[in-house]
């Protein structure tokens, strides 16, 4: 049992694949500390697609940062990928290739940045992406379907994070097109293969 609010708010699983929000998913501390990482000064425009905050942990041990619900992810794998399987889609994958490390990044676009075009996750060692808002103002990420025709967006709101997990129809892109810097909270949960090298 997932020990915290999830719900699918997907609009089509056949086209977009599972989508959940996650609201709250940073603890307050957590969220206080990762605001407190964000630089006040504007990105410079030459930045592209984004850059890449450092996170030690609260008490600046060496270890990285990792968020109580991302590690309920990692150490619950099974229950993961019953609640996001999808008939069709490779369940080797996902039950045969447990995780084995996260990546928790703070990511910044400049104003008015260029859009980031579509792509999956697939070709990389990702098993889950969860993106979290971070910053007061900001676009939302774009997910357009398997058809790549499609445009829906879950509403931008600070600590309100949507998951999902790469496959063929998570294909979705991202842009800032407003006057202040758009942070975000990157997280993966990631394997030792990816699907291009699975596929092979």
């Amino acid at each position: 049992m997932i020990p915290f609010e999830l719900y699918s708010i997907t609009p089509d699983v056949d086209d977009y694949g599972h989508i959940f929000r996650i609201p709250n998913y940073y603890t307050p501390s957590e969220l206080d500390f990762l605001q407190s990482r964000i630089p006040t000064t504007p990105i410079s425009p030459e930045v592209y697609p984004s850059c890449r905050v450092n996170l030690p942990r609260p008490n600046h041990t060496p270890s990285k940062f990792i968020g109580e619900k991302t590690q309920w992810f990692f150490d619950n794998w099974d229950e993961v990928c019953e609640l996001t399987h999808i008939e069709g889609i490779d369940k080797w994958f996902y039950h045969d290739n447990p995780p084995t490390y996260t990546d928790e990044s703070l990511r910044g676009s400049p104003p008015n940045s260029k859009l980031y075009p579509m792509h999956t996750d697939k070709g990389s060692k990702k098993l889950l992406t969860i993106l979290v808002p971070m910053s007061d103002m900001g676009n939302p990420t774009m997910f357009h379907g398997a058809s790549r025709s499609r445009v829906w967006c879950h509403e931008w709101a600070v600590n309100d994070a949507y998951m999902f997990r790469p496959s063929d129809r998570s294909v979705h892109s991202y842009q800032n097109n407003m006057d202040v810097n758009r942070w975000i909270m990157n997280v993966n949960v990631c394997g030792t293969v990816g699907w291009m090298e699975k596929s092979n």
